[in-house]
């Protein structure tokens, strides 16, 4: 069998390629990142991208939810899809490079358009129409507001692009902390791992980036009480294992 090479492929079996490895959380070693990296920049140079904005934010995306930006890329990305927005419109390619700016502003604030004040909105309010189908978030919410240790929850979405609805707990007493809570739904979770996918995984780095204590729960392993939450938080706080990628930059 013949060894595909990042070379041989086309830009959309690149993007696939990498947005399949960013929701498994493949680990590639930073060669193989490098590697792929360099075909993407092959392809832009020879105007592959030209008319595939989307094939090459996908691309950015998928490098970023990986650890790895590379300024070149996502600087192209951006002209690429300043000029395709004066000929049409593309809404879901547009909330992708949202979010890619969100993770750039905080992570890469160097290399960033935006500032990071604009990427994270610790108070904004989940919009109603996010919340349709989420009465789960909104009764353990309910719960958690009944624990004599918990100040106050607010449901919000904290990190611009990201439309996924976060607890925001407020606790008090001898452990006085704030923590953003996922309660992840069966679209948020890999069937056969029940890991996160990889735009909760990013989202949880990305909070951790700023220095706030985040809580990943399912319905098999939640938290009533504001103890709780603390005591699920230690295990994530000492394995950091999402906020330890190598977040490197490349060109």
């Amino acid at each position: 069998m013949t060894l595909l090479k990042p070379g041989d492929l086309r830009s959309k079996d690149l993007a696939t390629f990498l947005w399949a490895s960013a929701q498994l959380n493949c680990a590639l070693t930073p060669e193989q990142i490098r590697q792929l990296e360099l075909a993407a920049l092959r392809m832009l140079d020879h105007g592959e991208y030209d008319y595939f904005a989307d094939n090459l934010v996908d691309t950015c995306l998928s490098l970023c939810t990986l650890g790895h930006y590379s300024k070149e890329l996502i600087n192209a990305a951006e002209e690429l899809k300043a000029a395709q927005k004066r000929q049409r419109a593309q809404p879901k390619v547009d909330s992708r490079l949202n979010v890619l700016r969100s993770a750039v502003a905080i992570e890469q604030p160097s290399i960033a358009k935006v500032k990071k004040e604009r990427a994270f909105k610790e108070f904004d309010g989940a919009p109603a129409y996010l919340l349709k189908d989420r009465p789960d978030l909104k009764k353990y919410a309910k719960e958690l507001s009944g624990d004599a240790d918990v100040e106050g929850v607010d449901v919000v979405c904290p990190i611009v692009g990201i439309n996924l609805p976060s607890l925001r707990v407020q606790t008090m007493g001898a452990q006085e902390s704030v923590y953003f809570v996922e309660l992840l739904t069966a679209e948020q979770t890999l069937k056969f791992s029940k890991k996160p996918t990889s735009l909760i995984r990013l989202k949880k780095r990305l909070l951790e980036s700023l220095g706030r204590k985040v809580v990943v729960l399912n319905s098999i392993k939640m938290a009533t009480n504001a103890k709780e939450l603390h005591q699920l938080f230690e295990p994530t706080a000492n394995a950091g294992e999402e906020s330890k990628v190598a977040q490197g930059v490349g060109n």
